[in-house]
C-alpha cells in the first residue's frame, strides 16, 4: 500500500493526471524527484526483509517512475527551449 500510495504520488507529480478543479495536468520535477528519492530510501532500508515478489515489484516502480521522469524533464526541457526560439 506504501509503495502504491507512493507511485501514484509521482504519477500525479509528474502530470499523468489531470487536477479535477482545473482539468490541467501539474508537472513538479522536485516534488517527483523526491518521492523517487523516498521509494530509494524504502528500498534501501527493506533490502533484505521483502519478499521476492515485494522486491520485484518495488524495483520495478522505481524503474518505471524513473523512465518516466527522465521522459517528463526531456519534454519540459525541449518545451522551455522551443518557447525560447519563438519569443526570440
Amino acid at each position: 500500500a506504501l509503495v502504491g500510495s507512493f507511485y501514484r504520488s509521482a504519477l500525479a507529480l509528474l502530470g499523468a493526471f489531470a487536477d479535477p478543479e482545473t482539468g490541467h495536468a501539474i508537472v513538479d520535477l522536485e516534488g517527483a524527484r523526491h518521492v523517487i528519492g523516498l521509494l530509494d530510501v524504502l528500498a534501501e532500508k527493506t533490502s533484505g526483509n521483502l519478499t521476492q515478489d515485494e522486491a520485484t515489484m518495488l524495483g520495478e516502480v522505481k524503474a518505471e517512475l524513473k523512465l518516466a521522469y527522465l521522459n517528463v524533464a526531456q519534454a519540459t526541457a525541449q518545451a522551455v527551449r522551443e518557447r525560447a526560439k519563438t519569443q526570440s
